[in-house]
């Protein structure tokens, strides 16, 4: 029996991915130098970024709902909400390093948390769970919640 089933990533973007999205729009636009970026007049380089941080979004947010729909509501969401809290925890000096550009600063938060080890959830111990497209899904969580975010408008 499988309780966590890996959701479809939508052809188009759904409400609760705007937040991360567009902080993925103006960390492209900081790197290229240009006010902004749209979804569609999104240069190719940047839409294969934008395809893969939507699946890694998706790969979090499948094991978010199957935490939802397995765990007793007192300690569903604690759980993931550890999971978060730890990633914040994990990344938070590499994030709050100085960068270029906010690209920069979003490739190597990421990079960052595929290495770190997650302990503070009992998510944790469910083998092949947590995978590394998840953990970079988690940071889009946190951009979502306002707790990172990719440009810093002071750099």
């Amino acid at each position: 029996m499988h309780l966590f089933t890996d959701l479809e990533v939508p052809e188009s973007l759904e409400k609760e991915e705007m937040v991360y999205v567009r902080a993925l729009l103006c960390a492209f636009a900081d790197a290229d130098k240009c006010s902004t970026y749209e979804e569609d007049n999104l240069p190719e380089e940047h839409q294969k970024t934008l395809k893969r941080q939507r699946r890694n979004y998706y790969k979090a947010e499948s094991v978010r709902r199957g935490v939802r729909d397995n765990f007793t509501p007192d300690e569903n969401m604690e759980h993931f909400e550890s999971l978060k809290e730890d990633m914040f925890d994990g990344v938070e000096e590499v994030y709050e390093d100085t960068y270029k550009n906010g690209l920069e600063r979003l490739n190597e938060v990421l990079k960052h948390s595929s290495v770190i080890t997650l302990n503070g959830s009992p998510l944790t111990a469910i083998p092949g769970l947590i995978r590394n497209s998840t953990k970079k899904g988690i940071c889009h969580m946190l951009v979502n919640d306002g707790r990172i975010s990719w440009v810093y408008k002071d750099e």
